[in-house]
C-alpha cells in the first residue's frame, strides 16, 4: 500500500489551500493513495522524542543566532566547533525546551540540536538543530505549538510510526539518508527489546523483566505473553517485528518447532531483521523428576531470565537468514 503524507512542520509554508493543491497536482499524475498522513499527527510523539533525546544527554539548547551557528559548522575539508552551550546541564535545557514551546523565547533566540559529532565527515552529523521556534498558527493544530521539529528530524521517524518499509528519495537527500537511519536507530532504543512467552513461564518471565528494569532505571521491555493472544497473531507479530531490534522467546516447551522457532521463521518470511534469541528446553532433554528441577536444568527459571535479559548489547544475539532450499535457519 502507498499512502500520502504531507510534511507541514512549517507552519509558515502551510496552509490549506496548498494542501488542497499538491492533492490535486498528485491525483493528476494518476496517484492514488491508501490514507492521507501529516507529519503534524506525530508532534507529540516528536516532541516526547526530543525530551527522551535531552535527557539522556544526547541533544542541547543553544541560544545563539543562525549567524553565528552557521560558521561553526565547519566546512567539508575542516572539522566544526562545539557550541559554547553544548554542555548545558539536562535540567537547564529541559526548561529553556519547555520555554521554547510556552511562548516565553522568542523566536529566533534559541534552537535544539541533536549532539552528535562536530568532526563528522558528514556535515548534516555536525549538531543538526532538530527544533526551532516559529511563533505562528498552524492549519491544523492552531495555536498548540511554537516548537516545531526540523523536517530532518521528522521525516524518519514518522516514517517509523506509520511502519513505512520503504522511504525513497531524490538524490539530493542521499547525504541525509545517514542521519535519517540514526534518528530512527535513537528512536527503537527506547523499545529495544521484545519478550514473547507461551505457557506458563510467562509468569516467571514477567518477575524477571521486573527485576531487570527495576535494576537499570530508564530501561523498558515489552512483554508479549501469547496465552492471552491466538498462537502467531501474524498483526501482533507485524507489529513487533516493526518496532524492536531485539527479541528473546522464552517457552516450556523444546525449541525445535516449537513457538520461537515459529517467531524465527516469521520474521525471516517478512524480512523483518531483530536479533532473536530463543530460551526453552534443549532438544534433547528428556523430562525427570518435578517441573520445577526440570525448569532449574534447562535455565528456565527466573535467575537464567534475568541474566539473559541483562545481557543487553554486551553480548551480541544472533541473526538469522532463511536457505530457502530448506527451510532451515542458520546463524550468521
Amino acid at each position: 500500500m502507498c499512502n500520502l503524507r504531507l510534511d507541514d512542520t512549517n507552519p509558515i509554508k502551510e496552509d490549506t489551500e496548498y494542501v488542497e493543491a499538491i492533492k490535486e497536482d498528485i491525483q493528476w499524475l494518476g496517484f492514488k493513495w491508501g490514507e492521507i498522513y501529516h507529519a503534524s499527527d506525530y508532534f507529540q510523539q516528536l516532541w516526547d522524542f526530543a525530551v527522551r533525546l535531552i535527557k539522556e544527554g544526547k541533544a542541547y539548547i543553544d541560544e545563539q543566532s543562525s549567524e553565528q551557528i552557521a560558521p561553526q559548522t565547519g566546512t567539508p575539508t575542516q572539522p566544526g566547533t562545539p557550541s559554547p552551550y553544548r554542555d548545558l546541564p539536562i535540567e537547564e535545557n529541559l526548561e529553556l525546551f519547555n520555554k521554547m514551546n510556552s511562548g516565553e523565547a522568542e523566536e529566533g533566540s534559541m534552537v535544539l540540536r541533536a549532539k552528535l559529532d562536530m568532526a563528522n565527515p558528514n556535515m548534516h552529523f555536525r549538531d543538526p538543530i532538530i527544533y526551532r521556534i516559529i511563533n505562528k498558527e498552524h492549519h491544523r493544530t492552531a495555536s498548540k505549538w511554537k516548537a516545531y521539529p526540523m523536517y530532518d528530524f521528522a521525516h524518519g521517524q514518522s516514517d517509523y510510526f506509520e511502519g513505512v518499509t520503504h522511504s525513497i528519495c531524490t538524490l539530493e537527500f542521499v547525504p541525509h539518508r545517514p542521519l535519517y537511519d540514526h534518528f530512527i536507530d535513537e528512536l527503537k532504543e527506547g523499545n529495544d527489546l521484545a519478550v514473547i512467552t507461551i505457557g506458563p513461564i510467562g509468569n516467571t518471565a514477567a518477575k524477571a523483566i521486573a527485576r531487570v528494569e527495576k535494576e537499570q532505571p530508564g530501561r523498558s521491555i515489552a512483554h508479549y505473553d501469547l496465552r492471552f493472544l491466538k498462537p502467531l497473531d501474524e498483526e501482533l507479530l507485524h507489529e513487533i517485528g516493526k518496532q524492536f531490534r531485539h527479541i528473546v522467546t522464552i517457552e516450556d516447551g523444546i525449541r525445535a518447532g516449537g513457538m520461537g522457532s515459529a517467531v524465527l521463521e516469521f520474521m525471516a518470511d517478512h524480512e523483518y531483521t531483530p536479533e532473536i534469541r530463543r530460551i526453552g528446553i534443549q532438544d534433547h532433554f528428556v523430562e525427570h523428576g518435578t517441573v520445577a528441577q526440570l525448569y532449574a536444568l534447562c535455565g528456565l527459571d527466573e535467575e537464567r531470565i534475568v541474566k539473559e535479559l541483562e545481557k543487553g548489547e554486551v553480548e551480541k544475539m544472533k541473526k538469522w537468514k532463511k536457505d530457502d532450499k530448506e527451510r532451515s535457519y542458520q546463524a550468521v
